[in-house]
């Protein structure tokens, strides 16, 4: 009989544990482009307030329909302010919970160019077969590469070359492989990349000129669908300690 009980109380108590294990959990969905800070935030976090977080990464664009189809997101950091306030229009966000946590910069990166030396010229353009963006209506990335092209008079010169990545997550691995000559990625990614392969060349890279596109702000906010608010503030004030600070900078990204 005592050990009925001692069975039933486990039980029990595995089921209260079970019950309350939400209140312990963090949905976030993250821009492609920040996933290498997200994965250095996380554990930081996590170990701090003893929740626990998973990630889901995608286009700010692609991220933002979901939530707009009721995804369970309980965070959201986005690429720009554009989407969170799109989130806000459609009464899935607050402006007041809305969080700037950094500024990213477009990097034009070609492996066997010298991109750091020349930038993006016709001649240049001339002499390739495949450059890649990110789809410029899911990521601001990819709306900031068309802007580039736009400012350099390159459209033309670049039309019938160009591959359209789902994100600069994509056009990362696009990179990677090898399957096309020039990407536009994020600065952070392009440190990344220079990092883990020793294969890639600081002057393949062109960190192009800020004034050449809208500057890339990235936003946070909580999902107001979100069943653990609490928990969704918590990573919001982290976002902008001093701790996860440090970290997206190191990251590439600036206040």
């Amino acid at each position: 009989m005592f050990k009925w009980f001692l069975w039933i109380y486990a039980f029990l108590a595995m089921q209260g544990a079970q019950a309350a294990q939400p209140e312990s959990l963090l949905t976030v969905a993250v821009t492609a482009n920040f996933e290498s800070a997200f994965q250095r935030l996380q554990p930081l976090f996590e170990k701090k307030y003893a929740i626990s977080v998973t990630p889901v990464f995608g286009s700010t664009g692609k991220l933002t329909a979901q939530i707009m189809h009721g995804a369970p997101f309980d965070v959201f950091l986005a690429g720009d302010q554009a989407h969170i306030q799109q989130l806000e229009a459609a009464g899935l966000a607050d402006s007041a919970d809305r969080v700037r946590y950094a500024r990213g910069e477009l990097v034009a990166y070609g492996p066997r160019l010298q991109l750091a030396q020349t930038g993006l010229t016709p001649a240049l353009c001339a002499t390739i077969d495949k450059i890649a963006i990110a789809n410029p209506h899911a990521a601001p990335y990819g709306a900031a590469a068309q802007q580039v092209i736009h400012h350099l008079h390159l459209e033309q010169a670049l039309r019938a070359k160009l591959v359209t990545g789902e994100s600069v997550g994509q056009v990362a691995a696009f990179l990677e492989a090898r399957t096309v000559d020039i990407g536009f990625i994020a600065r952070a990614q392009w440190l990344t990349l220079l990092k883990s392969r020793h294969s890639m060349r600081p002057e393949a890279a062109w960190v192009i000129p800020q004034a050449y596109y809208t500057p890339l702000i990235h936003y946070a906010t909580l999902v107001k669908t979100t069943p653990v608010r609490k928990n969704a503030r918590l990573f919001l004030a982290f976002l902008k300690t001093r701790a996860a600070q440090q970290v997206i900078a190191a990251e590439g990204y600036t206040p």
